[in-house]
């Protein structure tokens, strides 16, 4: 999940979801920036799960090679083995790959209606696939928007925000990160109060502040309309688009196999359920939405009726009414709750056995004491490097100093300083960057995200 100061609230509460809601079970929470110790991979777990932040490493030719090196003691285990990938369609051929090496006995999937084209290998070797979101209502996410704005109180008419162009091919997640502008060019001739700049984004309560100040939020599809099949496949891409200095809707058409694009594998995405809780008012682009969303009664249509779209954005008791409808059904659908993807998983689980407590206290103690410092470590290193970028471009883009024209005082000032170059990054390396270190090393020690005891 990167650095805990980031986190994304609704993919921690999914990753986390056991040891928060399940608290009395003992757990080990290896984070995969750093890899296990040896005494971990000789114990007996009950369970394994390896969330989508972990399986998400096989997206990178030097990742993947080092988690099937260093986890695949993983096969040798008894222990019941759970996958929750998430972008099931990327690099496909290495995800059903580890799955099968690792001898993964159940596999949820927010893809779950194309497991027979994303997970036919798993499927063959024996894996059970279910469904599941990629993202769920918790307790936290509804005492966040117990309390929202009326409409009539609401800053902005249409709000918008993206994250940018997709990192791999994938017209679907294009379309999301061009909604904006979209927009903004359909209706740029009409008066209306709009925020839809996707150079900053939110996370967490800032995103659910943001929700709450706008009375419309534009929206699309989630998930992906190609499949990319594996990282021989992205290291095509990637060099044709360097070669040719192409868009990904271009690469689409000349590299990926018919079958592997234009399709529509989709699922409700949480900020669908986030507008919902807040009741603003979608107005989407006409799609699935885990077929739980109905047009023009859950949310309103972004089609090519104009006049139409306008009518809406200027009647708020349709917004209202939608909005209504929307977060009625989703908080009355069981299978969008925390709680019921949790016992999905408690359902399949068929361990008759308990792990020795005191034997499992000693092997957390053992971890605390090897890991804690190493993920200090890591994480002030992960933080300090943007400065040490910092200084390093400074120093590499300005010294030695011109003079150029300056004047006779100013030629002395430059010569001054570029003859005292050495001493000036000896006391940064020495004084400045130990400071800093220390002082990030003391921040990040307060998230007790950093290190799950």
């Amino acid at each position: 999940m990167g650095h805990p100061d980031s986190w994304i609230n609704n993919i921690s509460d999914l990753e986390l979801s056991f040891y928060n809601y399940f608290p009395n079970n003992n757990y080990i929470i290896h984070n995969a920036c750093l890899d296990p110790p040896e005494f971990l991979k000789e114990f007996e777990f009950d369970v394994i799960i390896l969330n989508s932040s972990f399986l998400g490493m096989i997206f990178h030719k030097t990742t993947y090679e080092r988690i099937i090196e260093n986890y695949s003691f993983i096969k040798n285990l008894s222990s019941f083995k759970i996958a929750l990938p998430q972008d099931d369609y990327y690099c496909n051929d290495e995800l059903n790959e580890l799955l099968n090496e690792f001898g993964i006995n159940l596999t949820l999937s927010p893809f779950y209606h194309f497991k027979d084209t994303l997970h036919k290998k798993y499927l063959q070797n024996g894996g059970e696939i279910l469904p599941c979101y990629t993202g769920y209502i918790t307790p936290d996410l509804i005492s966040l928007t117990s309390k929202i704005k009326s409409l009539k109180n609401r800053k902005f008419d249409v709000i918008y925000k993206a994250s940018g162009s997709p990192t791999f091919p994938n017209n679907m997640a294009q379309l999301k990160a061009d909604l904006g502008k979209i927009f903004l060019n359909d209706f740029q001739n009409y008066r209306m109060r709009v925020d839809v700049d996707s150079k900053k984004f939110y996370f967490n309560e800032d995103w659910i502040n943001y929700l709450i100040n706008g009375r419309i939020v534009l929206g699309s599809n989630s998930g992906s309309s190609e499949i990319i099949s594996n990282l021989s496949v992205v290291e095509k891409l990637n060099a044709y688009k360097l070669e040719h200095g192409c868009n990904n809707e271009e690469v689409i058409k000349v590299l990926l196999e018919e079958k592997n694009k234009n399709l529509r594998m989709t699922c409700l995405s949480p900020r669908n359920f986030e507008a919902a809780l807040t009741m603003t008012a979608q107005l989407l682009v006409p799609g699935e939405y885990g077929d739980i969303l109905e047009p023009y009664e859950d949310f309103f249509p972004y089609n090519n009726d104009k006049n139409s779209i306008l009518e809406f954005i200027k009647d708020k008791k349709l917004q209202k009414k939608i909005a209504k409808n929307c977060k009625e059904k989703i908080l009355s659908i069981n299978e969008l709750r925390i709680d019921y993807f949790l016992k999905t998983i408690l359902d399949k689980i068929n361990k008759t056995e308990n792990i020795n407590s005191k034997k499992f206290e000693t092997l957390k103690e053992k971890y605390n004491n090897k890991m804690e410092t190493l993920y200090v470590e890591y994480f002030t290193n992960f933080s300090f490097y943007k400065i040490d970028k910092f200084f390093c471009d400074l120093h590499s883009n300005n010294f030695p100093l011109k003079t150029n024209k300056s004047s006779k005082l100013i030629s002395r000032i430059i010569g001054y300083l570029n003859n005292y170059e050495k001493r000036l990054w000896e006391f940064i390396n020495e004084k400045v960057y130990p400071f800093l270190k220390e002082r990030i090393s003391k921040k990040i020690q307060k998230n007790t995200n950093y290190f799950i005891k």
